[in-house]
């Protein structure tokens, strides 16, 4: 008969980690599709980002491109804590 079946999904059920624009590094950059040395290197110069769409709107990256891989991304913001006065 035939092996018994496993607890684990198979990949594609699980969620895919997103790729922080305003954090990653260049090389976490590279693993999105069609971002290359010259793509990853503007997207790291043109931070902080207030949303993932202005990637376009800032032309960093082509719509084309942007739309193949926006569900792969975010655009997590710093949140400053406000310190306490002693």
């Amino acid at each position: 008969m035939g092996k018994p079946s496993t607890s684990q999904k198979p990949a594609a059920d699980q969620p895919a980690k997103l790729v922080d624009i305003n954090s990653a590094s260049r090389a976490e950059l590279k693993t999105l599709p069609g971002i290359g040395d010259a793509e990853a290197d503007r997207i790291i110069k043109g931070r902080p980002y207030l949303s993932k769409a202005e990637l376009v709107t800032k032309n960093v990256m082509p719509e084309g491109v942007y739309v193949s891989l926006r569900k792969q991304i975010i655009a997590k913001q710093a949140t400053n804590k406000p310190v306490a006065k002693k």
